[in-house]
């Protein structure tokens, strides 16, 4: 899954501009099973084809990979009630 999403991301962004940053998570799921998540963001930009100083951002995220783990206790739920 890892090598899969990076490559992705690699072929769709222009790598002399993005700097990725890294975000991990560890949840459990409705069915009481506790996740690791690792998720890259990064802001890709597009230029206008004009030349123009124009140009669009946005914000891309990636899950780089997500493992089961047992975990003792996990402090919240997550945003679903």
């Amino acid at each position: 899954m890892y090598d899969r999403a990076v490559t992705r991301v690699r072929e769709e962004a222009d790598w002399s501009t993005v700097r990725p940053a890294f975000t991990c998570d560890l949840w459990r799921s409705r069915r009481q099973r506790e996740y690791f998540t690792l998720t890259m963001h990064y802001i890709d930009v597009t230029h206008k084809p004009d030349g123009n100083a124009n140009c669009q951002w946005t914000l891309r995220k990636r899950i780089l990979g997500s493992v089961p783990v047992e975990a003792d206790s996990i402090d919240h739920t997550g945003d679903v009630p």
